[in-house]
């Protein structure tokens, strides 16, 4: 049952590192969008409000991409936190959860809306989303066997002292 429980932890706390990553990894992609046509945004925004309003639209660029990274992060620290120092919180599986269904949707309609024209990054788009579903669920499954894991082992050990 020791066993059983580190090998949980230990994949506890690798998926928490991986979902991180991809979180990092959405932001990364998203700065690599508008860095490949930075003339697109600029443009947009200078010709209707002005220089400012580049400026504006940058800033509130990055509060989005900050916000859309904060429940990776929350899922992803949680699950190292209680993969290698044993902390106990079940919150972050609420957002881990909606993630991974959040995720499965894009999945399909990435299927559904399929398009010939660019067959790769909708291939490569299910692929990511679909693998950090399963990600997520693993996280899932593992946390709440780590919970039952340790009840069973305090349990066993409170039996032993008596």
């Amino acid at each position: 049952m020791e066993k059983e429980l580190r090998r949980r932890t230990d994949d506890l706390a690798a998926l928490g590192t991986g979902v991180c990553f991809y979180g990092l990894w959405g932001i990364i992609k998203t700065v690599m969008e508008l860095l490949a046509d930075p003339d697109a945004l600029r443009t947009a925004a200078e010709a209707q409000y002005g220089a400012f309003a580049f400026a504006a639209t940058v800033i509130i660029l990055l509060f989005i991409m900050a916000l859309a990274l904060l429940p990776f992060f929350i899922v992803g620290l949680s699950a190292r936190g209680e993969g290698l120092h044993g902390k106990n919180h079940i919150v972050y599986l609420f957002p881990a959860g909606a993630l991974a269904l959040m995720h499965l949707w894009s999945a399909f309609m990435g299927y559904r809306l399929f398009d010939e024209k660019d067959f790769l990054s909708v291939i490569v788009s299910i692929i990511m989303d679909v693998t950090v579903s399963i990600t997520l669920i693993q996280v899932i499954v593992n946390s709440v066997k780590v919970k039952k894991l340790r009840k069973q082992l305090a349990e066993k050990e409170a039996e032993n002292e008596r």
